[in-house]
């Protein structure tokens, strides 16, 4: 270039960057493109490397998928309850008394179980709302006296069958919304009625400030569903650790090229982090699309009510990006750290490291968390209201306790068996579990932390009530007798309505008669109480029910437990001028046992307009009423949640077995390479398999059985034990050891597959 002078200047060559003075900023920069070309270079580099990185991703999406689902269970299952408007009168302590003073914000309610050809369902009466200001969910149209509002479900059952329903809860005037109900299946009325009626009924009536419901039946119900929902979730969590390490080892050939090039150890954990970081992400977004698409399915899974509303599974964002975070965060740090702990040689062959022999310390979680569910269950015991949060972390620590104190245990059973060894097989298997129990132990690891969740959730259920079977008999009350108890009324009206059921068709009789003892007929489900109470009855109306009595007495004396609890009849004559101090009158209508009979003889007796004191109902509808009972709703959590370790127990052990196989591949080459006998090696195989099922498997069938009885024990406040579980839990248990077996069978065929002279090409 030249200048107005006629001067040539040259230009000044531009310096080629040196990285040694590159910023540093601008050298990290670097590295991590580089690190993530090598990921990339490393991941595509095969066929059987892709299917590696697919496999880990489908895990893992599979692992987010579920852990998403729960949290959505778990965060949705409280407030589905809180829509339930019947919760209202459970939370408040203010008795209706028949001079109560109602106003704004102040209003009268009460609920009664009614029954519909096997259906039980509550019914909420409510009086005084209009005047009180108060919104009850889910229902726009407040009901007055002689009107109600029901769910969708009831108002097609309605009109389904109109003889049998029809002007039972008096005129049906709109539905009941979404936000009034737990479920899309929900069978619920909201009744409007008077004060002084309701207070007459018997019914166990509330003063109420809102009708908001409550989110559990109570606290030990909220401790249980905590504990379930952990329950679960750790099998998950597990799965995801146990994809992650899938086919570790196969990538340990293609990090010793980069060793032979002058990557550092560092380096290369780098580029195993990037790619399995690069592979959770990928795994994440597949898991977050999968749950989504999975929703209408699991929302159809009955628990309690009924099935989900969709959107009671939904996750708030910020819990899936902190879920999909957090998964891709621990999966690149789990690989960082597995690899640069492998210290791959550039030779292509990694050597194994003898694992630091773990310590008696590793007992302590399990100790410690045993002890916890102990001292609740101890304080339960002595009357104390049990800690929901000690309850939880001596859970969470046993579960975590099994999987820590796994390895200490395997590692001395194994020093056992060296030492009583007797051939050759015995020796290399027992010493190889005692250098590596933790690898040994991780295979089985899944299906321990299932063992003890299947426990829990069977031994468990056995607490649930259950629904009764009522017996039958000559020496029973008919079981096609419907009772209908009204409360407080005149004799007048009773006679009416005695007279309106005497006409109609298919009742065979009718009994009137008054209870021989002060209380409630909501308070006679207590045995003790049943036993001081009696029905007093004409015998002749009786004997036409069909219960034997005295012949000569004109009154006799019924034991109200052979209506209510389901006992013998007691049957004894009663003075002619008995009298009662009780104003609940019972009539025992004898029908001709066609449910459609009954259902008509149920709603003659609810849209008399006499105050009821229970839903008119025979002993066959009082036993399966039990289904409502909040630990049998939960009982179906139960059976959801073995289901779910059982699947995921199959899957961890054949993803544990594969990765197992291909890390141990080098020494059973060189077993193979010195001459070993086939069969000699099956036996190696067998017993690595079996000794950390054995050690283990009766620890956590013990630890679940103790865990399930201290958490009944506990949250029932020691009203409460457990029993033997059902056929359906040794299936499950038997199912686990055949798919170990079948594990086992899988891990010797492939150990003899992959241990050709490829794998110790580099000795």
């Amino acid at each position: 270039m030249s200048d107005s002078e006629g001067r040539t200047h040259r230009m000044p060559r531009a310096k080629a960057e040196n990285p040694k003075d590159m910023a540093w900023p601008a050298k990290k920069a670097a590295k991590k493109r580089g690190d993530v070309a090598l990921a990339r270079l490393v991941a595509a580099g095969n066929r059987p490397g892709r299917r590696r990185l697919l496999g880990i991703a489908a895990g893992i999406a599979v692992g987010v998928a579920l852990l998403l689902m729960l949290v959505g269970a778990y965060s949705g299952f409280g407030p589905r309850s809180e829509r339930a408007a019947t919760g209202s009168v459970v939370k408040s302590n203010v008795e209706l008394e028949d001079d109560s003073a109602l106003g704004p914000g102040r209003a009268a309610a009460a609920v009664m179980s009614d029954h519909w050809r096997g259906s039980h369902y509550s019914i909420l009466y409510v009086a005084g709302v209009a005047e009180s200001g108060l919104a009850v969910p889910g229902v726009s149209a407040l009901p007055g006296p002689g009107q109600a509002v029901v769910s969708p479900r009831l108002k097609q059952m309605i009109d389904a069958s109109p003889d049998e329903l029809g002007g039972r809860y008096g005129r049906v005037i709109g539905t009941i919304s979404k936000e009034g109900l737990e479920s899309p299946e929900a069978i619920m009325a909201v009744v409007g009625t008077t004060v002084p009626k309701l207070a007459a009924s018997g019914l166990d009536a509330k003063i109420v400030e809102d009708f908001a419901g409550v989110d559990y039946a109570g606290r030990p119900y909220k401790a249980i569903a905590l504990i379930g929902a952990v329950a679960t979730l750790i099998p998950v969590l597990l799965l995801i650790a146990i994809v992650t390490d899938l086919g570790a080892s196969q990538r340990a050939e293609r990090f010793a090229a980069l060793r032979l090039i002058g990557a550092t150890p560092r380096r290369v954990a780098a580029v195993a982090a990037w790619e399995t970081g690069a592979v959770a992400g990928v795994g994440a977004l597949a898991g977050i699309a999968l749950y989504f698409a999975a929703i209408p399915l699991a929302a159809r899974i009955k628990v309690g009510a009924g099935r989900f509303y969709n959107d009671d599974l939904l996750v708030s964002p910020g819990w899936i990006a902190g879920i999909a975070v957090v998964t891709v965060m621990l999966a690149a740090a789990v690989a960082w750290r597995r690899t640069l702990r492998a210290d791959v040689g550039p030779l292509g062959q990694s050597r194994e490291r003898a694992e630091r022999p773990p310590r008696a310390a590793a007992l302590f979680p399990l100790a410690f968390g045993l002890g916890c569910l102990g001292c609740v269950a101890a304080s339960a015991r002595g009357g104390a209201r049990p800690s929901t949060p000690l309850l939880v972390i001596g859970f969470l620590l046993t579960a975590l306790g099994l999987i820590v104190a796994g390895p200490f245990v395997t590692r001395q059973l194994a020093r056992v068996g060296m030492r009583r060894a007797g051939n050759a097989s015995t020796v290399i298997a027992f010493n190889r579990i005692a250098r590596f129990p933790k690898a040994s132990f991780r295979t089985v690891s899944g299906m321990a932390v299932a063992a003890y969740t299947v426990t829990v959730f069977a031994v468990g259920v056995t607490a649930a009530a259950g629904v009764r079977t009522a017996p039958d008999g000559p020496d029973r009350l008919p079981m096609s007798v419907v009772a209908v108890f009204a409360g407080k009324t005149e004799d007048r009206a009773v006679e009416t309505l005695r007279e309106d059921l005497v006409n109609a068709p298919g009742v065979r009789a009718v009994a009137v008669g008054r209870l021989g003892g002060a209380g409630k007929v909501g308070a006679l489900d207590d045995r003790s109480t049943a036993a001081d109470q009696k029905m007093i009855l004409p015998s002749a109306q009786a004997r036409a029910l069909g219960v034997a009595g005295p012949q000569r007495s004109e009154y006799v004396a019924l034991n109200i437990g052979a209506v209510f609890l389901d006992d013998p009849l007691d049957v004894e004559e009663a003075p002619g001028d008995v009298q009662t101090h009780s104003d609940v009158r019972a009539i025992l209508v004898r029908t001709d046992g066609r449910p459609a009979t009954i259902e008509r003889v149920r709603t003659r007796a609810m849209a008399s307009g006499i105050p009821l004191s229970a839903s008119p109902a025979s002993r066959a509808d009082l036993a399966a009423e039990g289904a409502l009972a909040p630990e049998n709703q939960f009982a179906a959590i139960a059976y959801v949640g073995i289901v779910i370790a059982a699947l995921l127990s199959a899957v961890s052990l054949t993803v544990s077995a594969i990765s197992s196989v291909i890390q141990r591949r080098r020494a059973f080459g060189l077993m193979r390479l010195t001459g070993m006998p086939r069969a000699v090696l099956r036996k190696v195989v067998s017993i690595e398999a079996v000794v950390p099922v054995a050690g283990v498997f009766l620890a956590c069938l013990a630890a679940g059985a103790f865990t399930a009885w201290a958490v009944v024990f506990a949250a029932s406040e020691g009203r409460r034990t457990v029993g033997l579980p059902s056929l359906g839990f040794y299936a499950v248990l038997a199912l686990c050891l055949a798919l170990a077996a079948c594990s086992t069978a899988a891990t010797v065929k492939a150990a003899f597959r992959v241990t050709g002279e490829g794998s110790v090409r580099f000795e």
